[in-house]
């Protein structure tokens, strides 16, 4: 029998079991991975957003020829051409300081003579502005400065929108389908303009160009801690199910 302990409780022992060691070693074994992960994908993550920071911040480069790839992102270009009137397209749903309206993006004639879609800016909804306060395209050769964006749908496919090209009406930046519906020739359907603020003409109050919004998730750092500390977890009850008294084990 075992002698009791001089507090009169008997004396325990750390006796662990052959099956629930290995288990936890194997869960154990995962959770810290998952955890290491998180932090690989935060230095990756952080990495990624001072590099887009850069290419706003940069001095503006030249619309290339070759647009895909992908680190063209948020890159300040400069391009020149001319608009091309009376095809303006709309991308529903975008804010400003709270306020829902739309983005007037009109069709943009590049001097190498590929077309170019131009996001100019918000308005707010039909009946809250007239139309004499929304400025119509300047006329002749224009000089922008802009941020390229990848146009496309990137959520579920399930959850996407339909947009409404006949009635000019967009969604999402279906850029081929608002070229077409802009009869614009030559269209580049994988990037997009999004004007940089006081570029274009400021005669009136609309469109307010709007810098496009880094909106990149960045959760890795609670998604590490939160792996490790299930790791603490299970580590603390491993130790305190196999710490019973000496006759037990």
């Amino acid at each position: 029998m075992t002698e009791p302990a001089a507090s009169g409780q008997p004396k325990k022992r750390f006796r662990p079991t052959f099956w629930a060691s290995l288990s936890t070693l194997i869960v154990l074994s995962a959770l810290l991975t998952l955890g290491t992960w998180q932090l690989q994908r935060l230095a990756e993550k952080e990495a990624l957003i001072a590099d887009i920071a850069a290419r706003t911040a940069g001095p503006p480069v030249a619309l290339p020829q070759d647009v895909s790839d992908p680190t063209l992102a948020f890159q300040l270009v400069e391009v020149q051409g001319r608009y091309l009137p009376g095809k303006e397209q709309r991308l529903a749903n975008r804010t400003h300081e709270g306020k829902v309206g739309v983005h007037l993006v009109a069709p943009f004639l590049l001097r190498d003579g590929r077309g170019l879609l131009v996001d100019r800016g918000w308005v707010p909804l039909a009946g809250e502005t007239s139309a004499s306060s929304v400025e119509a395209v300047p006329d002749g050769p224009q000089r922008l400065l802009g941020y390229l964006r990848f146009g496309g749908w990137h959520g579920w496919t399930a959850f996407r929108p339909d947009n409404a090209p006949a009635k000019g009406l967009f969604n999402w930046p279906d850029l081929a389908a608002m070229a077409a519906a802009a009869d614009l020739p030559n269209a580049i359907d994988r990037v997009y303009l999004v004007l940089a603020p006081n570029t274009d003409a400021a005669v009136a109050s609309f469109p307010i160009a709007q810098p496009p919004p880094v909106d990149l998730p960045n959760n890795h750092l609670q998604y590490a801690i939160t792996w490790y500390a299930l790791a603490l977890v299970l580590l603390a009850i491993f130790i305190i199910y196999h710490w019973r008294p000496a006759e037990l084990s």
